[in-house]
């Protein structure tokens, strides 16, 4: 099995494809616009940063709150990240 993101690939800055993969694998949706897009990609300082960006992102922990905490309650408390 080969791997399709060799691990320099992370360290190399993020493409506007990047951003939209990301938008599709990890919140499961497409982009709000191309304005996002190119602003992530201007933001992001590599494909890692753009990477954690996303998990780190208020949408991605609201959406997968019981997965990320065991036994959590169904309503998740107020955290204090951005959105992506």
């Amino acid at each position: 099995m080969t791997n399709d993101l060799p691990l320099d690939r992370l360290a190399q800055p993020p493409t506007a494809e990047d951003v939209r993969l990301c938008y599709r694998l990890i919140l499961g949706r497409e982009p709000e616009s191309e304005d996002v897009v190119e602003r992530h990609v201007a933001r992001a300082k590599t494909v890692a940063m753009l990477r954690r960006s996303f998990i780190g992102s208020r949408e991605f922990i609201s959406r997968n709150w019981q997965m990320l905490v065991p036994g959590a309650p169904r309503i998740m408390p107020p955290v204090a990240t951005g959105r992506c």
